[in-house]
């Protein structure tokens, strides 16, 4: 899960996001979930992420550091420079395996 939950309803862009699914590859680390499939190539070799993706109007990202397999803590934004009703977002969250 993701808390708090992340969520946006404004002209073209609507999501509410309380879960996200970390993948990791050789290649890279995925993360599903929010408005566009996040990813890091290459995957990071430690704990700390930063994974990103362009969907629509808007850029999304998540950034953190693992604190175990289970448990991360981070930030969470989202830009809109295609949809200038949309206020951007950067909070931080936590996450923990469900």
């Amino acid at each position: 899960w993701l808390a708090p939950p992340q969520s946006q309803a404004c002209g073209a862009v609507t999501y509410s996001i309380d879960t996200v699914t970390f993948t990791r590859s050789d290649a890279e680390l995925r993360v599903t979930g929010a408005p566009c499939a996040m990813v890091q190539a290459p995957p990071p070799a430690g704990p700390e992420f930063a994974v990103s993706c362009t969907g629509g109007c808007g850029t999304y990202s998540i950034s953190g550091t693992f604190s175990n397999s289970d448990n991360f803590a981070g930030r969470w934004s989202a830009a809109f420079s295609g949809c200038p009703t949309c206020a951007p977002q950067d909070v931080a969250v936590v996450g923990a395996r469900r």
